[in-house]
């Protein structure tokens, strides 16, 4: 077989891979030869962008792309290198071309609508062998949310994904239905050699959960001992629509001398920083079939319903080595509905009077 057979070969496997990319093909694909293109009239924001996205993939894989204003980019930079195209459809000339010459998904000011945008990737039209990213928004929070979230987009396994600033937060908009949540449980299990454990107490600050798998009913007991905490604790978990994962984290301490169990409860209004701390992994993505997309120490890790993840490690803890246990089981989608909470007090504390309510209020306020 000649050389240049074998070099036809290879060109067009290349181009056949680049036709079924995901965002983990990022950063791969953009190790070299890349391009950050954004408007010559773009805004501040859309600018701090294409920074961000430059230092992320410097991070990343020790690159250093350029950036380039639309009418500086060169018809041969367009065959010749990855592009990454940053902006808004009224401020971008080549983002608006790559929609002309691509199945590429339209952002438009309508859609996917105000501070949002889409993270997108896809073979380049002008050469078919190289990489197109398309971090667009139907406005300039739609384009900063897309950066801040790239370097958690490499984990999906999608061309493109919705993104949207909400409550100064940059989130992946939700995928599954306002009614439903997805219920995940942690079982993390740590053997310390030769160590006592902690008092059982100290895992049941915050309450336990029962949850029945024949009927997805999820019952919730939270306690507190004070009517201030009660009051703190009924505004955190509120079940409305942004309610989208709750998690049943349950530690098990097992030492020489004694063992203690312990049920908490954790859950989020969408956003993965809030969990990483409790539970050491970030809840990244959720599809809408239920499907989630997790982070545990540097591990990708993809849990579609009813499937389960496994792991065992072993760290320092003051000094010595700790075995860790960790199972993850995603139950998948189950309705808000079954969800039931009830409100325990500690030490026979009554619940705060309704005079009591109105001055934790007011006191709230000041």
């Amino acid at each position: 077989m000649s050389k240049e057979r074998t070099a036809n070969q290879s060109q067009q496997g290349q181009a056949s891979e680049m036709n079924s990319l995901t965002l983990k093909d990022y950063p791969k694909l953009f190790s070299e030869n890349v391009i950050i293109v954004i408007g010559e009239n773009t805004i501040e924001v859309e600018k701090e962008s294409s920074v961000m996205i430059k230092e992320n993939l410097k991070e990343l894989i020790k690159n250093e792309p350029i950036i380039k204003n639309d009418p500086e980019l060169l018809e041969s930079n367009k065959r010749t290198y990855n592009l990454i195209l940053v902006g808004t459809p009224t401020t971008n000339y080549i983002l608006q071309e790559a929609y002309k010459l691509t199945n590429a998904t339209r952002v438009t000011n309508e859609y996917p609508g105000e501070n949002k945008g889409i993270l997108e990737i896809l073979g380049s039209p002008w050469n078919s062998n190289k990489a197109l990213l398309l971090i667009a928004g139907s406005d300039e929070w739609g384009v900063k949310t897309g950066s801040r979230l790239l370097k958690y987009a490499q984990d999906i396994n999608k061309s493109n994904v919705v993104v949207e600033w909400k409550e100064s937060k940059a989130i992946f908009s939700r995928t599954i239905s306002k009614d439903k949540y997805i219920f995940l449980e942690v079982l993390q299990q740590e053997i310390i050699p030769g160590q006592k454990t902690w008092p059982q107490e100290s895992f049941h600050e915050q309450g336990s959960y029962n949850f029945d798998k024949t009927t997805g009913g999820l019952k919730i007991h939270l306690s507190h001992g004070t009517p201030s905490q009660y009051k703190r604790l009924k505004e955190e978990f509120t079940i409305n629509d942004d309610l989208t994962v709750v998690v049943g984290n349950k530690v098990v301490v097992r030492g020489v001398n004694d063992w203690r169990e312990g049920v908490k409860l954790v859950y989020i209004i969408p956003s993965f920083w809030e969990i990483a701390f409790e539970l050491k992994f970030e809840i990244i993505y959720s599809e809408g079939n239920g499907a989630i997309y997790l982070r545990y120490k540097n591990r990708k890790i993809i849990l579609r319903p009813k499937e389960e993840y496994n792991m065992q490690f072993k760290e320092k803890w003051m000094g010595q080595d700790v075995i860790r246990k960790v199972i993850i089981k995603n139950h998948g989608l189950q309705d808000k509905d079954k969800i039931a909470v009830e409100y325990h007090y500690k030490g026979g504390v009554r619940p705060p009077t309704p005079r009591e309510e109105e001055f934790l209020k007011t006191k709230r306020r000041l």
